[in-house]
């Protein structure tokens, strides 16, 4: 299978964010690159890896929302929620000895891209917020003065 390539529309301008994303992906190529060596346990690390980094990464995504008042907070953990079920159905699979490798790529690719396209509906609110904040963080001389 091929590699997922990092595109610069997937860039949010949060750099956190930015930086979750990519470690995502780069632990997705990962596990495609470990499939033609078929050693479950490497597949096995980097699959823990991939759920752990999801998940830290779908905790402060929602937190981040939660704190800048996005809307949409509710129906966006569903999203999250449902993706770690099957994620977790997947690892569960090749725990018990199941081959999944075939499946599991095509459906995080999917995920992955489909992902990038909804983060990009709150980026945008998200990194003003976060501007409008830290602008609030600064002295009375910097808001004063410029």
């Amino acid at each position: 299978m091929a590699h997922i390539e990092w595109l610069d529309s997937y860039t949010c301008n949060i750099e956190l964010l930015d930086g979750q994303h990519q470690k995502i992906l780069s632990l997705i190529n990962r596990l495609d690159d470990l499939v033609a060596s078929k050693d479950r346990d490497a597949i096995g690390q980097v699959l823990n890896e991939l759920v752990s980094v999801i998940i830290d990464h779908f905790e402060f995504e929602e937190e981040l929302l939660g704190q800048t008042g996005y809307g949409h907070l509710k129906a966006h953990k569903k999203l999250h929620d449902r993706f770690v079920t099957k994620l977790f159905a997947y690892t569960q699979q090749y725990d018990t000895g199941e081959c999944i490798i075939d499946a599991i790529h095509p459906f995080l690719e999917k995920w992955f891209v489909h992902h990038m396209e909804e983060d990009k509906d709150f980026c945008a609110d998200v990194a003003a917020e976060m501007n409008e904040a830290q602008k609030k963080k600064k002295g009375w001389f910097s808001r004063t003065f410029g």
